[in-house]
Protein backbone atom coordinates (compact mmCIF):
# COMPACT_ATOMS: atom_id res chain seq x y z
CA UNK A 1 0.00 0.00 0.00
CA UNK A 2 2.48 2.32 -0.97
CA UNK A 3 1.78 5.85 -0.05
CA UNK A 4 -1.95 4.82 0.42
CA UNK A 5 -4.05 3.82 3.58
CA UNK A 6 -6.94 1.67 3.25
CA UNK A 7 -10.27 2.30 5.18
CA UNK A 8 -11.01 -1.20 5.73
CA UNK A 9 -8.76 -4.32 5.78
CA UNK A 10 -10.66 -7.71 5.56
CA UNK A 11 -8.72 -10.75 6.33
CA UNK A 12 -9.86 -14.04 6.39
CA UNK A 13 -8.54 -17.99 7.14
CA UNK A 14 -4.42 -16.19 7.83
CA UNK A 15 -3.41 -18.94 10.93
CA UNK A 16 -0.72 -17.74 12.86
CA UNK A 17 -0.95 -13.78 12.14
CA UNK A 18 1.11 -13.15 14.55
CA UNK A 19 0.01 -9.06 16.19
CA UNK A 20 3.56 -8.50 16.27
CA UNK A 21 4.27 -8.56 12.26
CA UNK A 22 0.96 -8.86 10.93
CA UNK A 23 -1.24 -6.78 12.86
CA UNK A 24 0.97 -4.22 13.00
CA UNK A 25 1.70 -4.08 8.94
CA UNK A 26 -2.14 -3.69 9.02
CA UNK A 27 -2.35 -0.80 11.61
CA UNK A 28 0.32 1.12 9.42
CA UNK A 29 -1.71 0.20 5.98
CA UNK A 30 -5.21 1.54 7.27
CA UNK A 31 -6.62 5.23 7.63
CA UNK A 32 -7.23 6.78 10.98
CA UNK A 33 -10.71 5.62 12.11
CA UNK A 34 -10.86 2.56 9.49
CA UNK A 35 -11.72 -1.08 10.21
CA UNK A 36 -10.34 -4.15 10.19
CA UNK A 37 -12.06 -7.20 9.82
CA UNK A 38 -11.31 -10.63 10.34
CA UNK A 39 -12.98 -13.79 9.45
CA UNK A 40 -11.31 -17.22 11.03
CA UNK A 41 -13.04 -20.30 11.83
CA UNK A 42 -12.94 -21.65 14.99
CA UNK A 43 -11.79 -25.11 14.79
CA UNK A 44 -13.57 -26.20 18.16
CA UNK A 45 -15.99 -28.60 16.56
CA UNK A 46 -19.43 -28.79 19.10
CA UNK A 47 -20.71 -31.94 20.12
CA UNK A 48 -17.37 -33.30 19.29
CA UNK A 49 -16.63 -37.52 19.58
CA UNK A 50 -13.05 -38.81 20.57
CA UNK A 51 -12.57 -38.75 16.66
CA UNK A 52 -13.01 -35.51 15.85
CA UNK A 53 -11.17 -34.11 18.75
CA UNK A 54 -8.29 -36.07 18.22
CA UNK A 55 -8.45 -34.49 14.55
CA UNK A 56 -8.55 -31.26 15.94
CA UNK A 57 -5.80 -31.93 18.24
CA UNK A 58 -3.30 -33.36 15.67
CA UNK A 59 -3.85 -30.05 13.15
CA UNK A 60 -3.06 -27.71 16.63
CA UNK A 61 0.03 -29.93 17.42
CA UNK A 62 1.33 -30.26 14.08
CA UNK A 63 0.56 -26.44 13.40
CA UNK A 64 2.87 -25.94 16.68
CA UNK A 65 5.59 -27.97 15.25
CA UNK A 66 5.53 -26.38 12.03
CA UNK A 67 5.88 -23.11 13.31
CA UNK A 68 2.08 -22.00 12.71
CA UNK A 69 -0.84 -21.45 14.59
CA UNK A 70 -4.54 -23.04 13.75
CA UNK A 71 -6.43 -22.23 16.75
CA UNK A 72 -6.06 -18.46 16.30
CA UNK A 73 -9.87 -17.03 16.83
CA UNK A 74 -9.67 -16.74 19.89
CA UNK A 75 -6.68 -15.02 20.30
CA UNK A 76 -7.64 -11.85 17.37
CA UNK A 77 -9.23 -9.67 20.57
CA UNK A 78 -5.96 -9.79 22.62
CA UNK A 79 -3.57 -9.62 19.70
CA UNK A 80 -5.71 -5.81 17.81
CA UNK A 81 -5.68 -4.49 21.18
CA UNK A 82 -1.93 -5.22 21.92
CA UNK A 83 -1.47 -3.60 18.09
CA UNK A 84 -3.42 -0.13 19.37
CA UNK A 85 -6.77 -1.10 17.94
CA UNK A 86 -9.60 -0.07 19.81
CA UNK A 87 -13.49 0.10 20.07
CA UNK A 88 -13.05 -3.88 19.15
CA UNK A 89 -16.40 -5.41 18.51
CA UNK A 90 -16.24 -9.07 17.90
CA UNK A 91 -19.12 -11.36 16.64
CA UNK A 92 -19.17 -15.00 16.80
CA UNK A 93 -20.93 -16.93 14.54
CA UNK A 94 -22.18 -20.65 15.14
CA UNK A 95 -22.06 -22.10 11.80
CA UNK A 96 -23.70 -26.13 11.29
CA UNK A 97 -21.61 -28.79 10.52
CA UNK A 98 -23.88 -31.26 8.48
CA UNK A 99 -27.56 -30.51 7.49
CA UNK A 100 -29.28 -30.75 10.60
CA UNK A 101 -30.33 -27.11 10.77
CA UNK A 102 -33.59 -27.01 9.01
CA UNK A 103 -33.02 -23.46 8.86
CA UNK A 104 -29.24 -23.39 7.42
CA UNK A 105 -29.65 -26.98 6.13
CA UNK A 106 -27.72 -25.75 2.94
CA UNK A 107 -24.72 -23.94 5.02
CA UNK A 108 -24.45 -26.87 7.08
CA UNK A 109 -23.93 -29.44 4.44
CA UNK A 110 -21.59 -26.97 2.61
CA UNK A 111 -19.91 -27.13 5.62
CA UNK A 112 -19.68 -30.63 5.90
CA UNK A 113 -18.99 -31.52 2.22
CA UNK A 114 -15.73 -28.79 2.25
CA UNK A 115 -14.65 -30.20 5.67
CA UNK A 116 -14.97 -34.08 4.49
CA UNK A 117 -13.16 -32.94 1.15
CA UNK A 118 -10.37 -31.24 3.10
CA UNK A 119 -9.47 -34.70 5.22
CA UNK A 120 -6.60 -35.72 3.22
CA UNK A 121 -5.14 -32.23 3.40
CA UNK A 122 -6.17 -31.90 7.20
CA UNK A 123 -4.21 -35.89 7.86
CA UNK A 124 -1.83 -36.47 5.26
CA UNK A 125 0.82 -33.76 5.43
CA UNK A 126 0.17 -32.83 8.99
CA UNK A 127 0.33 -36.11 10.18
CA UNK A 128 2.58 -37.66 7.96
CA UNK A 129 5.53 -35.44 7.17
CA UNK A 130 4.70 -32.93 10.24
CA UNK A 131 4.26 -35.35 12.99
CA UNK A 132 6.33 -38.31 11.28
CA UNK A 133 2.92 -40.89 11.92
CA UNK A 134 2.76 -43.92 9.90
CA UNK A 135 1.39 -43.07 6.47
CA UNK A 136 -0.39 -46.61 6.50
CA UNK A 137 -2.47 -45.85 9.84
CA UNK A 138 -3.29 -41.88 8.71
CA UNK A 139 -5.27 -43.67 5.72
CA UNK A 140 -6.86 -46.17 7.74
CA UNK A 141 -8.14 -43.56 10.36
CA UNK A 142 -9.31 -41.09 7.45
CA UNK A 143 -12.52 -42.88 7.05
CA UNK A 144 -13.39 -42.40 10.61
CA UNK A 145 -13.40 -38.97 10.10
CA UNK A 146 -14.69 -38.91 6.90
CA UNK A 147 -18.00 -41.29 9.34
CA UNK A 148 -17.41 -38.91 12.52
CA UNK A 149 -18.81 -36.01 10.41
CA UNK A 150 -21.56 -37.57 8.36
Amino acid sequence: MAGSAAQIIHVRLRPSLHFSTGYINYARGIKHGGWIELGEPDIHLKGEDSVLFNWRQTIVESGKKSGMEFDVADKFRGWLADTGFVNIQEIRINVPVGPHDQRQMVLGMENQLRLIEGIPNYCRRPMIETLGRNRRDVLLGEPLIRKSLE
